[in-house]
């Protein structure tokens, strides 16, 4: 990491292209090794304070650093890897009469097997998985539905060192039991392989508590002291609304809980690398929530579309290093809604100015993406003997993964609405 932040630009594009393959799983990295939970664990705290350091000291290469943190657990001290041992235990033999798990055989005693020598990203899709088989009533098609949607197939749960060849089978008077310790367990699992994920890195900031219970370490995360007057009411408002089916007033909360961050992610502080999680996370909700406004948005007036287009280019320009220019889009789209709702004469032709600009502050961000990370992801991927239809799409995939691919999905959206409306005639894109 070192040489790479002595590098530059170059190097940590490396370290990104690295980084990615393992996340998309091109690349086995404790293939054949006995790996402890706590090991993997103070492994990914050690690299993520690296990452908070270099952070601090190059302001010129943040957003590549985010996308290398985006692609990492946050990790812990070894207490925390410690619990992903202890408690699977616990959820085994935890015979307790409102429990009654009694489940040490079969397919959770080969997770139990894989969780002790190689714990991985997977272990959260696949807690997740029975999370899902048992509240559908135990409905195994749900358990490698959500398997499958996640890219985890028979054939991959077979290929671990410790592999997992049985389905779940549990007995119904064990769901409750079993719901309420995998849900907590999940909460393990994620501090320290998803960093990135939103009610994990909240937690991570606000400060929680984990008993515990016989064998069982206890972990205490405390909370982030300095955070803005209000700021924990705003991140509870979005967990509360995670879920709703019309985004808007989920979004404008996402964004106003970035828009707080903003100021701390410019200190240097000890617990900065929590910080950046929970914007990372606030970052990547508001692309999912955005995809499933798309419906709200197919009646919609014009002036609404152009609002969810700030919100989505705002996501954006907080995640940019050279973001000068989707300012300048951010407050001609702000101009444009004035001019709409004013019922301006010419507010759609000056909409469509305002939308070629950003087109094209997005064709030169994605140019900039094509040149600094696809020579590295050809010549590691060659190196590292990745699948070729990996390494050609490595870049376009990342593009697709972020903000950028949203807005443009918008402003297509957006384009024929001001074309009429400004008598511009069609035009293809």
């Amino acid at each position: 990491m070192d040489q790479a932040k002595n590098i530059g630009e170059l190097g940590l594009a490396g370290i990104l292209v690295w980084m990615r393959f393992m996340a998309t799983r091109q690349l086995i990295w404790n293939k054949n090794y006995n790996v402890k939970p706590r090991e993997i664990s103070k492994a990914q705290d050690r690299l993520t304070d690296l990452l908070q350091s270099i952070y601090t000291t190059h302001p010129q290469h943040r957003e590549l650093l985010r996308m290398i943190m985006s692609t990492v657990g946050r990790g812990g001290e070894g207490d925390v890897g410690q619990r992903i041992r202890d408690e699977i235990l616990v959820i085994q033999v935890n015979l307790e009469e409102h429990r009654n798990n009694d489940c040490k055989g079969g397919m959770m005693e080969e997770w139990h097997q894989k969780l002790h020598n190689n714990t991985s990203p997977d272990d959260v899709i696949i807690c997740q998985a029975l999370i899902d088989y048992i509240k559908s009533d135990f409905d195994i098609s749900v358990y490698w539905k959500t398997l499958n949607e996640n890219g985890i197939t028979k054939e991959r749960l077979l290929s671990y060192d410790r592999a997992i060849h049985s389905e779940p089978s549990f007995k119904r008077d064990q769901k409750d039991g079993l719901l309420r310790d995998l849900g907590h367990y999940m909460r393990t699992l994620k501090a320290v392989h998803s960093g990135a994920d939103l009610e994990s890195a909240i937690s991570n900031c606000m400060g929680y508590r984990a008993e515990g219970q016989g064998f069982m370490v206890g972990v205490q995360i405390n909370p982030i002291p300095g955070l803005p007057s209000g700021f924990p009411d705003l991140l509870r408002f979005v967990l509360e609304h995670i879920e709703d089916r019309n985004v808007e007033a989920l979004l404008e909360g996402l964004l106003e809980a970035r828009q707080e961050l903003r100021p701390l992610l410019l200190k240097s502080t000890g617990r900065l690398k929590d910080l950046l999680f929970l914007d990372i996370a606030l970052e990547s909700t508001v692309r999912t929530a955005i995809e499933r406004g798309y419906e709200e948005l197919n009646n919609s007036r014009p002036e609404k579309i152009m609002h969810f287009i700030t919100l989505v280019l705002e996501n954006l320009a907080l995640s940019s290093d050279d973001n000068e220019d989707l300012v300048y889009c951010l407050k001609g789209w702000h101009h444009s809604i004035s001019m709409c709702k004013s019922k301006s004469a010419h507010w759609a032709l000056y909409a469509k100015s305002v939308l070629d600009r950003t087109r094209l502050a997005l064709a030169s961000k994605a140019e900039t993406y094509q040149r600094i990370l696809q020579p590295s992801a050809e010549y590691l991927g060659s190196l590292l003997g990745v699948d070729q239809w990996a390494i050609n799409i490595f870049t376009e995939e990342i593009i697709r993964a972020g903000s950028a691919a949203t807005l443009s999905s918008l402003i297509n959206r957006l384009d024929p609405v001001l074309r009429e409306t400004a008598h511009l005639g069609s035009g293809t894109y």
